[in-house]
């Protein structure tokens, strides 16, 4: 690897941990895209982005348990079905043409603008009373939403 393009992943890797650290969000936004143009192709970007998302939410989870802030039933509503299909999206990134792949990829970014105003409305509901249906509801919703997390962070 040559010194610019180390630079360059070094430089890449810690707005990312930044951005995660602020946001939840960083790595495949801006380590794959920044990979691919360094030459790696997309599948190469994907896994490794992945791995260092996992060293990153590691350690931003960890931070968060030490805070207080980490609610292991969600995590467990959410991360198993993200487990089992994540290994579905990494099967498929294998399968599908480059010009799909990113195409998907997009889309995806821009469903992110999209799901920020559906937390927004998550979180208003959340403030309003719960009662014994809307809890089965939201831990529905949240085994949904791990599945997809799940199939998508596998596939990109």
């Amino acid at each position: 690897m040559q010194f610019m393009q180390g630079l360059t992943l070094g430089l890449g890797g810690l707005i990312a941990g930044c951005l995660a650290g602020l946001s939840g969000m960083g790595g495949g936004l801006l380590l794959v895209p920044m990979m691919v143009g360094l030459g790696l192709t997309p599948v190469q970007a994907v896994g490794t982005s992945t791995f260092a998302k996992l060293m990153i939410s590691a350690s931003g989870s960890w931070q968060n348990w030490r805070m207080g802030n980490l609610d292991f039933r969600r995590v467990a509503t959410l991360g198993l079905p993200a487990l089992l299909s994540a290994q579905l999206g990494a099967y498929l990134a294998n399968k599908l043409p480059s010009f799909l792949f990113f195409s998907t990829f997009g889309g995806l970014l821009l469903a992110n603008i999209y799901l920020i105003d559906v937390r927004r409305r998550v979180q208003q509901l959340k403030q309003a009373t719960e009662s014994q249906q809307q809890t089965r509801l939201l831990i529905f919703w949240r085994a949904i939403a791990g599945t997809a997390a799940g199939l998508l962070a596998g596939l990109f």
